[in-house]
């Protein structure tokens, strides 16, 4: 990256960032959108449960991957299955034995076999206590599921049929402990032991979707981020990708950019991304390719989407820093 782009590496816990972003912005469900012409009105139930409507020169999607903005103005396009899932875990670090610790190393590891890969990295814990102290290995593991398991696993232990996520304490002890009988059979016994030793597994699904516009009404309706392209989470690009919408969103604001090239150039980058986690997704899936085909592979994709991305962010910081 261009030294000359100021960006500080910076660790911030996800729970203190929406504390900090739930102060700033009132919790709402958006319910529906009208257009009037020269404004546009929403009409959302805020977090009291009680219904308002608001009136606004620019409404901006930024509802994430499952985003009712996205629904409302294309009904037509819906997250669809990829296929597989991303079991997830944490494990308090200090409950590793040194043989794990010194694999992993506290970076982001990769292990590859036939049909799955595997990832882990650390992250930090709520206690307080010395730098590096009290942290958790958060480890994902990329799993096929027919239609049918899938429904299985997205069943909690209540009987309700979760769509997209699995919380932690959700998944029934039975289906816990088969991923943990398989992780044994399949993983290398670090990557084992991590999945083990987590008490409470939880599930992300994987799905794509996407926007074959991400501008309606005239320009009053813009969608950025994940509700303008929601990518699988091989490239690990969806942070960077939305603050680059909104890094193109503030030079259409000030008028340094007209908004056909503000459409062009984010749905480019969505588009490209999206592409390249479904290219990654098949990767780590295949069984076609053995283990260290899949590093090479997997690498020299990810390497790609992350240039695509630097570049962008070099052309429009310079052009307009």
């Amino acid at each position: 990256m261009d030294s000359a782009i100021p960006r500080p590496d910076v660790g911030v816990q996800r729970r203190k960032l929406r504390e900090v972003s739930h102060l700033q912005i009132p919790l709402c469900n958006v319910q529906n959108i009208i257009d009037l012409g020269e404004q546009g009105e929403v009409c959302v139930t805020n977090d009291e449960g009680q219904s308002e409507t608001l009136v606004a020169d620019l409404i901006i999607g930024a509802d994430g991957t499952s985003s009712t903005v996205h629904s409302i103005v294309l009904p037509q396009t819906k997250r669809t299955y990829a296929g597989y899932v991303l079991v997830r875990g944490l494990v308090p670090t200090e409950e590793l034995s040194d043989d794990a610790i010194r694999v992993m190393d506290f970076s982001a590891t990769l292990c590859w076999n036939r049909n799955s890969q595997m990832l882990s990295y650390t992250v930090p814990a709520r206690k307080d206590g010395p730098p590096n102290s009290h942290n958790f290995l958060n480890w994902g593991w990329y799993v096929k599921k027919t239609e049918e398991e899938l429904n299985e696993l997205m069943t909690d232990g209540d009987g309700q049929r979760h769509h997209y996520t699995l919380p932690q304490g959700g998944m029934r002890a039975h289906l816990a402990d088969e991923i943990r009988m398989t992780a044994q059979d399949e993983l290398s016994p670090q990557f084992a032991e991590a999945v083990e030793k987590t008490k409470l597994p939880f599930v992300q699904v994987v799905t794509d979707s996407g926007a074959p516009s991400n501008v309606f009404s005239d320009g009053k309706i813009l969608l950025v981020g994940d509700a303008a392209g929601g990518q699988r989470p091989h490239a690990g690009s969806a942070v960077t990708m939305a603050c680059f919408h909104a890094h193109l969103l503030r030079l259409l604001l000030q008028g340094l950019m007209s908004l056909d090239e503000w459409s062009r150039e984010t749905q480019f980058v969505s588009s490209a991304l999206v592409k390249a986690g479904q290219e990654l997704g098949s990767i780590c899936l295949s069984t076609d390719l053995d283990p260290s085909e899949k590093a090479k592979s997997f690498l020299g994709g990810s390497l790609a989407a992350q240039k695509l991305l630097t570049e962008k962010w070099m052309q429009f910081w310079k052009e307009n820093k």
